[in-house]
């Protein structure tokens, strides 16, 4: 891990302790949403999976359902999910990583999910992170806000733009682009990318 994945590390592990950040899971939430667009038998990758409760949540939904998920903070993740990680008949995997730059061997999914974690990184691997989501998956789930976000004295919310400015930048590495009205309010936005 180099010295920005490191810092950025540090950042999210500090929020996961100290920041009131488990009060709720947006990904959890956006689950009913998300099985709209994949269908069962397909693979997933969660891309920054904090908790776990969004998988966890898929898999109670769509049992069998094989979940790889990344996050740059291993504390964030909760028992629950530990243990299904843990399980060696599960359908869970979990690895330690910055997304921007995600082991060569991270598998390769039908669909991606990332909820809430584009906003947050740092500027300049933000198209890093957009190849590498890419690489790894076929279709692509993902939301985004542009308010501030402070905890610690942190905005956690690095990357600002609107809907449009998101849906530009998704178009630069999917080829077909859709955004959604968002269920729970405004200035999140909702994407999903397709091959």
């Amino acid at each position: 891990m180099d010295e920005l994945a490191k810092q950025w590390r540090e950042r999210f592990e500090k929020i996961w302790a100290e920041g009131n950040y488990r009060m709720g899971s947006p990904g959890q939430r956006l689950i009913k949403y998300f099985i709209q667009h994949c269908q069962s038998g397909q693979t997933v990758n969660e891309y920054g999976s904090g908790t776990g409760r969004a998988a966890v949540e898929l898999l109670r939904v769509r049992p069998g359902t094989v979940v790889h998920m990344v996050d740059i903070a291993p504390g964030a993740m909760e028992p629950e999910c530990r243990a299904a990680v843990d399980d060696p008949h599960g359908s869970l995997t979990y690895i330690t990583a910055p997304i921007w730059n995600l082991p060569k061997r991270f598998p390769h999914a039908d669909w991606g999910m990332c909820v809430e974690v584009l906003c947050f990184l740092p500027p300049e691997k933000l198209d890093d992170a957009l190849g590498e989501i890419r690489r790894t998956c076929d279709n692509l789930f993902m939301t985004v806000y542009d308010r501030p976000d402070v905890r610690c004295g942190i905005d956690l919310t690095t990357i600002k733009m609107d809907g449009e400015g998101w849906g530009k930048k998704l178009r630069e590495t999917w080829r077909h682009v859709e955004e959604y009205p968002h269920p729970e309010q405004a200035r999140r936005y909702l994407f999903v990318c397709r091959k």
